[in-house]
């Protein structure tokens, strides 16, 4: 049986571990700006998708069924890696690892459609949408697979939604 001390005790332990992380996340962020300086002064690209590509790819070895690691891997791949398998392996990853994250199911959407499967979009922005139905960039998402679907009654339906 659980006592209030138990509660606290707990408590106390975990703002520990909150101080501690402030202080990390801290220095991270000051860090990165630096980073980011030196890489202006140089004309590197800021954001360079292979380093976060690694930092993603260790979240997965420590949990292998990450859904927003392998979301955020699927992203990279599709927008800025040019490789879309890779990129449909990843996005189809997270939703088997979480089926309720409605980002992994709308970005799965937003791949099929940009790959012209207008009706597997809709299957997974429907997905999402049940469970997040107050986005108005999945209502959005619906309307424009209804309109690639030539269903302009349901696809104006959905894109007045999102405008309101």
């Amino acid at each position: 049986m659980f006592k209030s001390d138990d509660l606290v005790q707990l408590r106390s332990e975990l703002n520990e571990i909150d101080d501690k992380l402030f202080t990390l996340f801290i220095k991270r962020y000051k860090l990165c700006k630096q980073i980011g300086e030196i890489k202006k002064s140089l004309n590197i690209p800021i954001y360079q998708p292979q380093i976060y590509n690694e930092k993603l790819n260790k979240i997965i070895e420590k949990d292998n069924c990450h859904a927003d690691a392998y979301n955020q891997l699927g992203e990279i791949y599709a927008r800025y890696l040019a490789n879309n398998k890779a990129a449909e392996q990843y996005l189809l990853k997270a939703v088997q690892c979480d089926p309720t994250n409605s980002a992994a199911l709308e970005n799965l959407g937003v791949f099929y459609g940009m790959q012209g499967r207008s009706l597997d979009a809709l299957n997974y922005f429907k997905q999402a949408y049940k469970l997040n139905p107050k986005s108005k960039n999945i209502m959005q998402n619906i309307g424009f697979a209804y309109k690639n679907l030539g269903m302009m009654d349901s696809a104006n339906y959905y894109l007045q939604k999102a405008q309101q």
